[in-house]
C-alpha cells in the first residue's frame, strides 16, 4: 500500500525530532512556542482528548476505537487508564511500532486489537455495535465524510459517541494555501443528514496554530536550504540524470516545492483558511454525559 501524507509526516517527525505524535500540540497556559516544547504541547493535546472521553465511573469499561492511531501512544494511554481500546491503522510501518509498544505494556484488563486496514474497510458485520466511543484524532480528514458516517452507524453501540478532533477548511481548494481538511460547511451538511446529533463543538484553532509557525520556520530555514543545496550539487555532478529527472517529475516536484517551501505555509494563513475543531456527536437518544 502506498505511503500516505500522514504516515510520511509521522515517520519524518520521529526521524527528525524524535516525536511519537503527529498532533499539532496545544500551546496555551503560557507554554513557550519553540521546537523543544513540541513534546509537551503534544502531551497537552493528548490530555485534552482523554478528558473528552466519558469517564469509567467504576462501571463496565468503555470500549473505544482509536482510528488512525499513529504509533499507538494514545491507544496505550487509554489501555493504562482502564478503557477497552482497539486501534485501526493501514500502515505496515507504523503497525510494527504499535505492536511493539503494546507488547511492552504491563498487563491490562483488555488485550487490544489492532486492525491493519483503513477505517472504511473494517468489517461492520463482525464489529456491529461493539464500541461506546469512536475517536478520530487528526485522521477524519483522510476519510470521505459519507463513508465515515455510514461505517460509524454500524460500529457504535446505541447512543454511542463519535469524537472528532481535526482540521477543517474554510476556503475553496483554489484559495487554500494549505490543502488539508474537509470543507466545514460540507461536513455540517452531510452530518446533518444522519442520525447523529451534535453535543460538543469547540474551536481550538488558536490553541494549536503556533505549531504551523514552528513547522514553517523548519521548512524555510532547514528543509528548503537542504533541498536547494542538494539540487545544486546534483545539477553540477550529474547533469544528465538531473535533466532526465526534471523532465519526468519536474512539474510535480515544483508544485510540491512551491506549496511547502514557497512561504505560504504560515500561522496567519492557517488561521485565515482553517478551523481546528473538536466535535462530539451521538446517535439520537440519551446516554452517558459527554464532558465539556
Amino acid at each position: 500500500m502506498p505511503m500516505d501524507s500522514r504516515e510520511l509526516g509521522l515517520l519524518l517527525a520521529r526521524q527528525l525530532f524524535n516525536l511519537d505524535d503527529l498532533h499539532f500540540g496545544m500551546w496555551d497556559h503560557g507554554l513557550e512556542v519553540r521546537l523543544g516544547n513540541i513534546p509537551l504541547a503534544q502531551q497537552r493535546f493528548s490530555d485534552y482528548l482523554i478528558d473528552k472521553i466519558p469517564s469509567l465511573d467504576g462501571g463496565e469499561p468503555l470500549r473505544v476505537l482509536d482510528v488512525g492511531c499513529g504509533t499507538g501512544q494514545l491507544l496505550c494511554r487509554l489501555l493504562e487508564l482502564g478503557y477497552r481500546a482497539d486501534g485501526v491503522s493501514p500502515s505496515h510501518t507504523l503497525n510494527r511500532v504499535i505492536l511493539k509498544r503494546l507488547k511492552g505494556m504491563a498487563t491490562t484488563n483488555h488485550e487490544a486489537q489492532l486492525f491493519p486496514c483503513r477505517f472504511e474497510d473494517l468489517d461492520a458485520s463482525v464489529l456491529a455495535g461493539r464500541y461506546d466511543v469512536v475517536l478520530f484524532s487528526e485522521s477524519f480528514q483522510f476519510i470521505k465524510i459519507h463513508r465515515a458516517l455510514e461505517k460509524l452507524g454500524g460500529l457504535l453501540k446505541p447512543n454511542g459517541l463519535v469524537l472528532i478532533c481535526d482540521v477543517f477548511s474554510l476556503a475553496s481548494p483554489k484559495q487554500d494555501p494549505i490543502r488539508s481538511g474537509h470543507g466545514l460547511e460540507k461536513f455540517f451538511r452531510l452530518v446533518g443528514e444522519t442520525p447523529f446529533i451534535q453535543v460538543v463543538d469547540e474551536d481550538i484553532t488558536r490553541r494549536v496554530s503556533p505549531t504551523i509557525a514552528l513547522l514553517g520556520d523548519v521548512v524555510q530555514n532547514r528543509v528548503k536550504p537542504a533541498l536547494d543545496s542538494t539540487h545544486h550539487y546534483l545539477r553540477g555532478k550529474h547533469p544528465v540524470i538531473t535533466r532526465l529527472a526534471k523532465a519526468l517529475w519536474g512539474r510535480r516536484f515544483n508544485r510540491a516545492y512551491d506549496r511547502h517551501c514557497g512561504g505560504g505555509y504560515t500561522q496567519q494563513a492557517f488561521e485565515a483558511t482553517k478551523s481546528y475543531r473538536f466535535f462530539a456527536y451521538r446517535h439520537k437518544g440519551a446516554g452517558p454525559e459527554q464532558k465539556t
